[in-house]
């Protein structure tokens, strides 16, 4: 590559500049000696790992959380069987969380693999990514600048601070430890790449680099990163001559970077599509003006900051601030550019005395942009996450100048060791205790709301957690406070409210509720689908269809609505239109499980046999079980029927034995299977045809399941 190496040079008096090389950056750091094991280097890393172990002991006692979780983690069926060729082909195409992000679903695969549901090992499992984070840290910033007590203060901080429990102890975000082993990964690569550079070992940095972008794209910022660690530590600047060589070599090192950059673009162009296509910028970002996110954006920087340093009253979420005072808004901007001021200095001079506060301002400037909220993602004003990466900046220029100030200084670096250990210790005391509010939903969201109280999505995920539990009345409360709070955005909320008044066996007030939920131009489209559903089940089936058939005429394609207005005329006989329906369902959303099996169920099963087709019933409700992991006993007896229509009763029995499986207690699977098994050995009667059905059909008599189920 033709890069010169940074080389060990004696340190220069501060005493003044030199009029010959007044504009020269800082010199580079001496060449660390490699890490060993058994030495100091050995004992800090394993000090590191202990003290993450001791802070995050609490989330193996965790428990998965109704937030994102079920997307990601526990609810997702394409997960339910580990790694295989559907999940991994599954992993590399998918946008599922408004991401494109291949490394951290495999990872999540991997977790699925090893410990099924057992949320304590998955928990684990993102702690040891956190301690590994934090030793690579040291090993990198020690590496780089040949200080080993400051960089071991970094990396002890990092592995400490309450603000990165978010990352560790969600398992939704596996995708920050993994993106930030990555990351770490990279300083290591990049530094020996900057020792000597070469080929290989440049390819090294954009393997690393990218499997990082593919865990998550908040590293597209590294790039001009490592143009400042060229700056500082490493020294790349530094080459003998006038301003101009100078120049010429920042220019080479910004070419060097193009790779880098075009992998970031990549990625960049991957998540706006991602975010886009699933509707992510869609809660709050249409409202927004370019004003009120800079305001946001310069209010988020200094709350970072004030949360670094009083790191208490932490939340899940923060619910976006609409409309800020401007006092606020300029008393935080003025503290960060006065920060900026400081770290930057009056002149040259000072940026080469302490370029690690340019540097490390700059860190946590720069890694902030893609998070900070000028491209507004979700509801929320700023997220303790995001800051997983970019708070290495500010204890970068903190602990740096906190041991120049103690140099030479007896008595300083006595006054300053005890301040880190008095730090270190109550940042281990509050990230233990903030673990603890992630133990499960209703912890974490009771917190969420003494925190910030005027929370809808904290209400909206607590009442969701009492629904799930049956605690209806607790859960229709926290349902009308969200509606109370913010009815215009969380359009999902009346259809919860509804099921919660409807398990009190109050269906008219359900009813009255989604129908003012569709007064709402915006509502969302599951709510006709409820309204039929209540009112189908008082019997008003007619009221149902017709709310069905509006429903479609205003959404063709609400794949939802198709198939419950399907199910329901096949129900009345109409079944030709049902299932029309159904396919043009299953064209809007392929890989929905419940439209296959209930179109492979007709085709299988229909009394009328003109209507039925054996081979495509066997293609469907394959692809549903498939897509459902088999672990659905009624999808897998569904395909057992499709395969007694086509005549291969031994498949039948097959699938008929893992339903059975699954559920022991199903007395169509062992009614269906003591039939395929007589019919099998020539002593029962023959199969599928109208003589067997009874004049009877419907959802009760073949186990057809219900619209919307």
């Amino acid at each position: 590559m033709g890069v010169i190496a940074a080389m060990p040079r004696k340190p220069r008096s501060h005493n003044g500049p030199s009029r010959r090389r007044s504009a020269a950056p800082a010199p580079a750091a001496p060449a660390a000696p490699r890490p060993r094991l058994l030495g100091p280097s050995g004992g800090i890393c394993l000090v590191l790992v202990l003290l993450v172990a001791a802070a995050y002991a609490p989330a193996v006692q965790c428990d998965f959380v109704n937030y994102d979780d079920p997307a990601y983690v526990s609810h997702n069926r394409d997960l339910a069987d580990g790694f295989s060729w559907h999940g991994v082909a599954w992993a590399w195409t998918t946008l599922t969380g408004a991401n494109w992000h291949p490394v951290t679903w495999l990872s999540h695969m991997l977790d699925r693999q090893l410990f099924g549901l057992r949320p304590g090992w998955q928990h684990a499992a993102n702690v040891a990514l956190h301690a590994a984070n934090a030793v690579l840290l040291f090993l990198a910033c020690w590496r780089m600048t040949a200080r080993r007590w400051p960089s071991a203060m970094l990396a002890a901080l990092f592995a400490l601070h309450p603000l990165h429990v978010e990352s560790v102890a969600w398992l939704s975000e596996r995708k920050d430890v993994l993106s930030g082993l990555f990351f770490m990964l990279t300083l290591l690569a990049y530094r020996s790449y900057a020792a000597r550079p070469g080929a290989g070992r440049y390819v090294l940095v954009l393997v690393t680099t990218a499997l990082g972008l593919m865990s998550k794209p908040m590293l597209v910022t590294l790039p001009p990163l490592l143009l400042l660690l060229d700056y500082w530590p490493l020294g790349r600047f530094s080459v003998p001559g006038p301003a101009a060589a100078i120049a010429k070599r920042v220019l080479w090192l910004g070419l060097e970077k193009l790779p880098l950059v075009a992998l970031a673009a990549g990625s960049i162009a991957i998540t706006l599509v991602a975010q886009s296509s699933m509707g992510a910028t869609g809660m709050l970002g249409d409202e927004l003006t370019l004003g009120t996110r800079l305001g946001n954006a310069i209010v988020a920087y200094a709350a970072y900051l004030g949360m670094t340093v009083w790191p208490v009253r932490l939340a899940v979420f923060y619910p976006y601030v609409m409309d800020r005072p401007a006092w606020q808004i300029a008393a935080c901007g003025a503290l960060t550019l006065g920060v900026t001021a400081a770290a930057l200095g009056p002149g040259t001079l000072w940026v080469r005395r302490r370029p690690y506060l340019a540097v490390g301002w700059c860190w946590y400037l720069g890694m902030l942009v893609p998070v900070i909220g000028l491209v507004q993602v979700g509801g929320q004003s700023m997220a303790d996450r995001y800051t997983y990466l970019p708070l290495i900046g500010v204890f970068l220029a903190a602990v740096w100048g906190a041991a120049d100030l103690a140099r030479g200084r007896r008595a300083a670096r006595g006054v300053l060791t005890a301040a880190a250990a008095a730090i270190l210790l109550g940042c281990l005391i509050l990230t233990n205790r903030q673990v603890r509010y992630w133990a499960d939903s209703q912890t974490l969201f009771r917190h969420a709301l003494d925190v910030t109280p005027d929370n809808p999505v904290a209400h909206a995920a607590l009442g969701d957690s009492f629904l799930d539990q049956g605690r209806n009345a607790e859960a229709e409360r926290e349902f009308r406070r969200v509606l109370e709070l913010d009815s215009q955005h969380h359009l999902q909320t009346p259809c919860e409210l509804a099921k919660a008044l409807q398990n009190q066996g109050r269906t008219d007030d359900a009813i009255a509720c989604l129908r003012e939920a569709l007064r709402n131009p915006k509502y969302d489209r599951q709510t006709p689908c409820e309204l039929a559903k209540a009112l189908r089940g008082q019997g008003r089936t007619d009221e149902a269809v017709a709310c069905l058939r509006e429903a479609l005429d205003a959404d063709p394609d609400n794949a939802r609505a198709s198939n419950d207005l399907a199910m329901l005329l096949a129900r009345r006989g109409q079944v030709v239109e049902a299932i029309a329906l159904l396919r043009a369902a299953i064209g809007l959303e392929p890989d929905q499980p419940v439209g296959l099996q209930n179109l492979a169920w007709i085709l299988a099963t229909y009394p009328d046999r003109r209507l039925r087709n054996g081979p495509e019933a066997v293609e469907l409700a394959r692809r549903a079980c498939e897509v459902s992991g088999r672990q659905v006993p009624q999808y897998l007896r569904t395909l057992a029927e499709a395969y007694i229509e086509t005549g291969d009763l031994a498949k039948a029995e097959e699938e008929l034995r893992a339903a059975l499986r699954l559920k022991p207690d199903d007395t169509d699977a062992q009614g269906l299977l003591d039939q395929v098994r007589k019919r099998r050995k020539g002593q029962g009667p023959r199969m599928k045809d109208e003589s067997d059905r009874g004049p009877g059909w419907s959802w009760h008599a073949t186990g057809l399941p219900e619209p919307g189920g």
